[in-house]
């Protein structure tokens, strides 16, 4: 509650109170004299007690707000009401006790005068929260920055208007750039056999679609080579075509040649990284993936690993698909990033299942990281594996029945599945 404007609204109430007093002892002064003598006594008494009380309430207020500026800090006490960032000052009881005019201007504008604590900063954060660490908040459309000073039985909190800065952020977070690389699969072997004709055609309808895709989502983008093209597109415009689940794929989709074989088409995406180099190679594996997984998809490299979006053409094979280092770099990256692994196979697990099982644990504690094979022994057809392994020192503890592994999971657990 503003004290000032607080002050004022008492003002007006007195005023109002002695204009209607005097108005009904002048209208009862000719048939009632003795009882409009009665009301003017009444009423002048009135007064005296409200302005006591008046005069009472602002000494306490003043009181209060020099109580609040001495505990501060004593070099503070004189620009403590000129203090150039907003100030809210709250209670343990979480009730504002005062704020200063420029909290009023700045904060509150032409909202509704805040009564507590949860009105400025939403009933999910206590003043407890708060009071940890400086903080950010969203009020009447405006983003502060909160910093919290304790004083005694008080809470003082300065609020930073960051609201330009917030919007340069998000602006900037919405126009970077992002690196796409597209290629048309199997471009070569498709047309190797058409007509110089067809070909032209097939390249046309190619050359058009991708136009529209540049055009439609403001996209730059290059053709490298035959069937490569490298693009520049923004953060809000990937968005985009993310809600449209890259519509493109369809569209190049419906290109066919003259023995039904339609043109299929992968992206790789780079997600917004800090620099466009680190962007271009997360491209490149998110391209690589997607042609390890046989074309017409997207991928997205995020920092969580990647998105998928397509595929549902059947795969085809290249003679340039996706290099076991690729592969492994991938996998190598998931291990580094997780706490654990855990690696199973199918309910009956024979001698490749769990051979494989075993080559894949050793090459992960080689990296260092904790590993466990989930195996019903009494159901599984590897066992003499699993006994003469078991022999090896050391290599004990690599096979735990499925419900014993399963208490070692938490949500950093890798979790591999070989057949």
């Amino acid at each position: 509650m503003n004290i000032s404007s607080l002050k004022n609204k008492i003002k007006i109430l007195l005023i109002c109170t002695a204009v209607i007093g005097l108005f009904l002892c002048v209208v009862a002064w000719d048939n009632y004299p003795i009882i409009s003598y009665v009301c003017a006594v009444v009423i002048l008494v009135f007064l005296a007690l409200a302005i006591y009380g008046y005069t009472k309430f602002h000494n306490i207020a003043v009181a209060m707000v020099s109580d609040v500026a001495q505990k501060i800090s004593p070099y503070k006490r004189e620009i403590f009401s000129q203090f150039p960032m907003p100030i809210l000052v709250c209670n343990k009881k979480d009730e504002i006790c005062w704020y200063s005019d420029k909290f009023e201007q700045q904060v509150i504008a032409d909202n509704v005068k805040p009564q507590k604590y949860s009105d400025v900063f939403g009933a999910q954060f206590d003043q407890q929260t708060v009071s940890s660490d400086n903080m950010e908040i969203e009020y009447n459309g405006k983003h502060f920055k909160v910093i919290y000073e304790g004083v005694d039985q008080y809470n003082v909190f300065y609020f930073l208007d960051i609201t330009t800065d917030k919007n340069k952020r998000l602006e900037f977070d919405r126009t970077r750039p992002c690196v796409m690389i597209a290629t048309i699969d199997n471009y070569y072997e498709m047309v190797q056999d058409l007509k110089e004709s067809e070909k032209a055609t097939i390249r046309s309808q190619i050359d058009t679609i991708l136009e529209e895709f540049e055009s439609s989502y403001n996209i730059f983008l290059r053709r490298v080579n035959t069937q490569r093209f490298l693009g520049i597109i923004q953060h809000d415009d990937l968005q985009r075509l993310i809600e449209d689940k890259f519509s493109v794929l369809d569209s190049m989709r419906k290109i066919s040649t003259s023995d039904n074989i339609n043109v299929t088409m992968s992206i790789g995406v780079g997600g917004c990284c800090a620099t466009l180099v680190q962007s271009e190679l997360n491209a490149k594996q998110a391209l690589d993936m997607c042609l390890g997984r046989g074309g017409d998809q997207v991928a997205i490299k995020t920092t969580n690993g990647f998105d998928f979006f397509g595929g549902v053409s059947r795969g085809v094979e290249r003679t340039t698909k996706v290099k076991t280092r690729i592969i492994a770099t991938a996998i190598t990256e998931l291990i580094e990033s997780c706490q654990n692994v855990v690696i199973m196979g199918h309910k009956f697990s024979d001698l490749d299942c769990l051979g494989g099982a075993i080559g894949l644990a050793t090459a992960i504690r080689a990296l260092g990281k904790p590993v466990t094979i989930a195996v019903n022994r009494e159901k599984s057809l590897a066992q003499p594996l699993i006994e003469k392994y078991s022999k090896v020192e050391d290599k004990e503890s690599i096979f735990a029945h499925p419900l014993d592994a399963l208490e070692h999971t938490n949500k950093n657990t890798l979790l591999f599945i070989l057949d």
